[in-house]
């Protein structure tokens, strides 16, 4: 595993904390997302660090997070999770299994309505 101490670099503020708190940092799985307003067309930005790659969009606990503060990959991850999903309860259906609403609950709204209070001002 590559580790941020086997580099000969000064360490940025940003893995300062790291260093104290003795945790290693796993540079491959490592990525950084930089937010900035979306109507600002020029923005400055620090060089990319080592082989960390910088990224416009990450997941995380399973919400899309964008550097342009929007939620457009999100959104289109859960229409086209439920569409799926929706499409397998049609087909259990027609093939005679009774299914109740619990089951909707359970596999369609739960992933709607999970992280909400994240997403949920964006949406228009």
């Amino acid at each position: 595993m590559q580790c941020l101490e086997w580099y000969n670099v000064s360490l940025t503020p940003r893995f300062q904390s790291c260093v104290n708190n003795s945790m290693v940092i796993n540079l491959i799985k490592t990525k950084e997302l930089i937010f900035h307003n979306p109507r600002v067309r020029l923005y400055s930005v620090s060089p990319a660090i080592l082989t960390i790659e910088r990224v416009t969009s990450a997941k995380l606990l399973g919400i899309y997070v964008q550097s342009n503060l929007s939620c457009d990959i999100h959104f289109k991850h859960i229409m086209t999770v439920s569409s799926q999903r929706l499409h397998i309860l049609k087909v259990l259906k027609r093939q005679g299994l009774s299914l109740d609403m619990h089951v909707f609950h359970a596999i369609i709204v739960s992933k709607i309505v999970y992280g909400i209070s994240s997403w949920y001002s964006f949406f228009s």
